[in-house]
């Protein structure tokens, strides 16, 4: 290699000529990754981690090929062979394609250990480098502490990396500030103080006296807390001023705030924004960056780098989103997860978390509070019962902020239950419901609701439609419908799924309700007299003659829900709930994807594969409307891009792989490039069809 032994370079802009040498970006990843790990008590890992992560571009083929000769070379693999651990090897191998198995780590060490030998040779001579193989912390003593101290040390690696390559590219650019949380809180506090409590009602003087028990709560000491707080009262600003207190009062870094559907989170952003301004990052499918002009652009590459690597105070996402990527093996979900610890994370309508994954949820929760400075809030109307569970190991020490709870939900009483057992028939149903002027219908299936909505269709003309068969702009554009007609005071007929359950702000005088499970039972009255007006809502829990439900964990929780209805239950008393989901979960397997025993084998690829909370189906995009039908009319199939598949996410239906087959069979699906499906089919208000 004449005339480039005095220069090993990590990375070459050939346009310009400009230039990172190898010991520079060694260095840099080196001490970036130690900042992040010091965190955890891991920095002496995460600097040799950074020092031996790209020593294979000592190799003469990788000098050659940055300067131009095209050829692809492996530089992950000589790190990874020189650390030869357990712990280390797969960060370092993986730290570009991904964490692997112990067996794809194993398979590269045996193949390419002499060849990269050399290339070690020269990396001890270029470099002072470090000792390759640390002591663990003594509290990673079992595996499944060591397979959550890999995923922490691989995301501190892979964001250090990308950002000292960034700084290589972006030599002028200003170090991120970020907020200071006492000037955050301030903002929050004077937001509250003219805001809350100044208007005399009931249902104002409970929101406030959640949100002073809410502030008074932050000052104790980091853990699990549960905020249990009837629907309407407050929650979302209240947990929020608990997360940014508790922040100040222990020094932490940011509010995870995780929501369970897309489909409300926007409305939780537009609240924080309203009080914080721009801080509030946004990270979940259905974000698309905006292309308005050179200034719009530059902001949104800021916010899809803020949402790689969660670097801002207050973050809002997707139950999806966070707890998949604590199993994930991509760098792009695991970049963050180091910026996740030293961190408050709320739980918002917390019983929504699978049960057949709670085992490795509550596992991987308790490591983060006792080991990875974060405290957890469980916010909902319905708490789960995670304490004290006989067939696993539940969680322990989980503090109330709000005491003495049921006396909220009483104060807060807002609808009378009629609930009603023996079978109705649709035709019959459709009758009833038809001569409510403003009236939300709920169902368990996408069928069903298809079925009702055009029933109702056939004897008045405002009937709306909501359900997860609709792509994200099609629901969006639904809400807004309906809003404006309860704003106006007009007629509404909304029939839905569940989808219109957990926390979107509807309010309707009286509710129908499929038997289902008995925390969706309380949420779907929590869109029925919502702002507590003089007269009590109505909440109508009946069940259809045709039992249509979803397969597995849902049809188990209706059928628990089913028997303690008829046994005469208080659907008012927060207590009842926790008895349900007890119930539920000692009769459940909770671990029925086998996460734990793939997380104990460090079976990394496995445990991402396992760990879903929603099942895989596929995407097919739809022609919603005018914009969508513009953006695949413009598609180049030689050219798909990640952004691409950003713009098309508000136009997507995910469908079942059996759906799938009868589709392509009948020439309703046309795949337009890898990854990219469209509907060819009929699309109307009941979505696909």
């Amino acid at each position: 290699m004449v005339g480039m032994e005095f220069e090993y370079l990590a990375h070459l802009d050939r346009s310009s000529g400009k230039k990172q040498l190898l010991a520079d970006h060694l260095e840099g990843t080196a001490n970036r990754t130690k900042e992040f790990s010091e965190v955890f008590g891991a920095g002496e890992w995460g600097y040799s981690l950074g020092m031996l992560h790209d020593i294979g571009k000592f190799s003469k083929a990788f000098q050659l090929r940055i300067r131009g000769s095209g050829e692809r070379v492996d530089h992950s693999t000589a790190g990874g062979v020189l650390i030869q651990s357990g712990t280390g090897s797969p960060i370092i191998m993986g730290h570009h394609g991904g964490l692997p198995n112990p067996v794809d780590v194993d398979a590269r060490v045996s193949k390419k250990a002499v060849m990269v030998e050399p290339v070690l040779e020269t990396a001890r001579e270029m470099l002072e480098l470090p000792t390759p193989y640390p002591d663990l912390p003594e509290w990673v003593d079992t595996r499944y502490r060591q397979e959550l101290f890999i995923r922490f040390l691989f995301s501190c690696l892979v964001d250090a990396d990308r950002l000292d390559s960034a700084s290589f590219v972006n030599l002028d650019r200003e170090a991120k500030v970020l907020p200071d949380i006492a000037s955050l809180y301030k903002s929050f506090q004077e937001y509250q103080e003219s805001n809350t409590g100044k208007e005399k009602s009931v249902l104002n003087e409970v929101r406030h006296r959640v949100y002073l028990c809410c502030s008074d709560a932050a000052t104790e000491p980091r853990g699990f807390f549960r905020l249990t707080v009837p629907t309407g009262g407050g929650k979302t600003r209240s947990a929020m001023a608990f997360g940014l207190r508790h922040c100040l009062e222990h020094g932490l870094d940011r509010v995870i705030f995780a929501i369970p559907f897309t489909s409300i989170i926007e409305q939780t952003v537009d609240v924080y924004r309203r009080i914080l301004g721009d801080v509030v990052l946004e990270h979940h499918s259905a974000v698309i960056p905006k292309e308005d002009d050179e200034r719009v652009k530059e902001e949104a590459k800021e916010g899809f780098r803020g949402s790689e690597n969660w670097d801002s105070r207050i973050i809002v996402t997707t139950n999806v989103q966070l707890l998949e990527s604590l199993f994930s093996n991509k760098t792009s979900r695991c970049r963050k997860l180091h910026n996740v610890s030293n961190s408050v994370i709320i739980f918002d309508e917390a019983q929504s978390i699978p049960g057949h994954l709670l085992e490795p949820t509550l596992d991987v929760l308790r490591e983060l509070v006792d080991h990875y400075g974060v405290s957890v809030v469980f916010s909902t109307a319905t708490q789960p019962a995670l304490e004290g569970l006989t067939t696993i190991r539940g969680l322990e020490g989980v503090r109330e902020i709000v005491p003495d709870a049921s006396e909220l939900f009483e104060t807060l009483k807002r609808v009378e239950y009629e609930v009603r057992l023996e079978p109705a028939g649709w035709r019959d149903l459709a009758d009833e419901i038809a001569q409510h002027r403003k009236v939300l219908l709920i169902l368990n299936t996408i069928r069903d609701a298809r079925l009702m909505a055009r029933l109702l269709s056939e004897s008045r003309d405002d009937v709306l439609y909501l359900s997860g068969g609709l792509c994200g702009a099609h629901r969006r554009k639904v809400l807004a419908e309906v809003h404006r007609r309860l704003d106006k005071d007009l007629p509404c007929c909304l029939v839905s799924t569940q989808v219109v359950e957990a926390g979107v702000h509807i309010d309707f005088p009286t509710v129908y309700r499929a038997v289902g499970p008995l925390d969706s039972i309380v949420q779907a009255a929590g869109r029925c007299n919502r702002e507590g007006g003089p007269v009590l809502g109505r909440v109508v829990v009946f069940s259809p003659y045709d039992k249509n439900l979803p397969k597995g964990d849902y049809r188990q929780r209706t059928d628990d829900s089913l028997a303690m209805l008829k046994q005469g239950i208080d659907l008012h008393d927060p207590g009842t709930y926790e008895s349900y989901f007890r119930n539920y979960y000692e009769i459940a397997n909770l671990d029925k994807k086998k996460v734990q025993d793939s997380r104990h084998s460090l079976q990394f690829r496995d445990t991402a594969q396992r760990y879903k909370l929603i099942e895989d189906g596929t995407s097919v995009v739809v022609p919603y409307d005018e914009n969508a039908e513009a953006i695949l009319a413009s598609i180049d199939p030689s050219r798909v891009s990640r952004n691409l598949f950003r713009k098309l996410q508000p136009y997507t239906v995910s469908i079942h792989p059996n759906q799938q087959a009868k589709y392509e069979a009948d020439g309703l699906l046309e795949t337009v490039a890898d990854g990219l499906i469209v509907w060819k089919g009929e699309y109307d208000k009941f979505g696909m069809s």
